[in-house]
């Protein structure tokens, strides 16, 4: 109960073919129930999770247009994911998009579920010239603004950024 996700995450690593033990509390109105839930440690491929492009031709009055798509999982980063950056694979793929002369481009975060701030700050700012891009909040009411530095914008198009509830944030 209220374990920071780090030491979660810790507790849930292990050798592969051990056995976990989750005991989930859910919480509806003033009435609670417990489920146990029994998970099997087994190797991630880290590669399914990373951010992916996908090029996609449309058709609108009457004008071909191509849209670059990137489906961002996470924002993830440094030992996340065996070392990749989410921000260094966005920036690749972004420029793989411009060199594929992208006209417009959906960046899809509907099964995002959060990750590292500061990556999702830097990947905000491949879209902006700079400013302000999240605020937090602490228990004692102090407010930071975590803000683009970078006046350069990667791709300048329309953009088009997919949302759901499992959106971190949305």
């Amino acid at each position: 109960i209220d374990m920071d996700l780090t030491d979660v995450v810790k507790l849930i690593r292990g050798k592969k073919g051990t056995k976990v033990k989750l005991t989930l509390v859910r919480q509806s109105g003033a009435k609670s129930e417990t489920k146990d839930v029994v998970l099997v440690r087994d190797k991630v491929d880290m590669k399914d999770q990373a951010a992916k492009l996908s090029m996609v031709d449309r058709t609108v009055d009457g004008h071909k247009i191509k849209v670059a798509v990137i489906d961002l999982p996470s924002f993830y980063g440094g030992s996340d994911r065996g070392g990749r950056s989410g921000y260094e694979d966005m920036v690749r793929l972004v420029q793989e998009a411009n060199e594929k002369k992208a006209d417009a481009m959906v960046l899809d975060l509907s099964s995002n579920g959060g990750g590292i701030l500061q990556d999702a700050v830097r990947i905000s700012g491949l879209f902006i010239r700079q400013g302000g891009v999240v605020a937090t909040q602490d228990g004692k009411q102090n407010r930071e603004i975590l803000s683009d530095e970078d006046p350069r914008v990667q791709f300048k198009g329309p953009l088009v950024v997919l949302t759901s509830r499992q959106t971190a944030s949305a």
